[in-house]
């Protein structure tokens, strides 16, 4: 017959019932501190982004202010409107649009906005800048803004949806790839065999990221609350910023090969072979490993081969 939990007990099979309620509470002073630690940790990094943008208001505020009067008129934001895009940039940080900032920046209503009003988007975009209470759709979506380069670029929930499947890291790759097929081929590689080069060069950031987390699957109820807001997933975060810093380490790795062969030929003496470019002069890069471009993408085709490995 079956033992019963105290039978199993009586025979040393199981610690007693206080060993369990002891480690509960060891796991809760330790969760305590480890969560206090964090909270301090996350508030200096927030003062200290705080204090970098502060100092980046500054020197834009000295840059825009072209008559040197210690306020912008109406002229002069006019003008950095038109021609300054990071100053249009910090607008966006701070979800203000270019058409309203005067109203919204002039604050005491004369008409200039002064070094002080500026500096009152220190905070808004701090916190737009701050990963670590950032959910995971606005630091996918600055991730991929970074890679891009294009401060446009947007998710809305639609698109995450259609990523987020709970069939794992294949399904959340298979909507990346989507979105950034056009812009990443059209501003980097943009003819002949560009979407090759540039698919590839994911398909290694991807088997890379499937070597380091091989059973990793998402839920929609994972990173969605009942407000539907995005609310902090660790996992499926985890996975898709390493997912996109493989992709950055990538596409940066990609760029220095293309330098170096550049250097390499111009030390020769040599121009590049045409048959290495890609028909716009950029080097067309050879990968470690071959892709069939018409290909289903099978998780199988995402592997590097065991040559690309060595290679590395």
């Amino acid at each position: 017959a079956a033992l019963s939990a105290a039978g199993v007990a009586l025979f040393g099979m199981l610690p007693p019932a206080r060993a369990f309620v002891d480690d509960a509470k060891d796991d809760d002073a330790g969760n305590r501190e480890a969560e206090e630690n964090w909270s301090a940790s996350i508030a200096k990094r927030h003062e200290e982004l705080r204090l970098k943008i502060r100092q980046e208001l500054v020197l834009m505020f000295h840059q825009l202010d072209t008559n040197r009067d210690g306020s912008l008129d109406i002229s002069e934001l006019n003008a950095s409107l038109e021609g300054n895009a990071r100053f249009q940039a910090l607008l966006d940080e701070a979800c203000i649009p270019a058409t309203a900032a005067l109203g919204i920046l002039d604050t005491n209503h004369d008409g200039r906005i002064s070094l002080d009003e500026m500096l009152g988007l220190v905070d808004k975009i701090a916190d737009a800048r701050d990963d670590s209470e950032a959910p995971p759709l606005r630091r996918l979506q600055s991730t991929l803004r970074r890679l891009t380069g294009l401060e446009e670029l947007t998710i809305d929930r639609p698109v995450v949806r259609n990523m987020i499947g709970g069939v794992g890291i294949i399904a959340v790759w298979s909507g990346l790839w989507n979105i950034l097929d056009e812009f990443l081929v059209l501003k980097f590689l943009p003819m002949g065999k560009g979407r090759l080069i540039a698919e590839n060069g994911f398909r290694i950031a991807l088997g890379l990221s499937l070597v380091y987390f091989p059973d990793a699957s998402f839920s929609l109820n994972d990173i969605e609350d009942s407000d539907e807001e995005y609310r902090e997933s660790r996992l499926s975060t985890a996975i898709m910023e390493e997912v996109l810093r493989l992709q950055l380490d990538t596409q940066s790795r990609m760029r220095g090969l293309e330098n170096d062969t550049k250097k390499a030929g111009a030390a020769r003496g040599v121009g590049v072979n045409a048959n290495a470019t890609n028909g716009s002069g950029a080097v067309a890069m050879p990968l470690p490993y071959t892709c069939d471009d018409d290909a289903p993408h099978t998780p199988a085709s995402y592997y590097p081969t065991a040559a690309a490995v060595v290679s590395e």
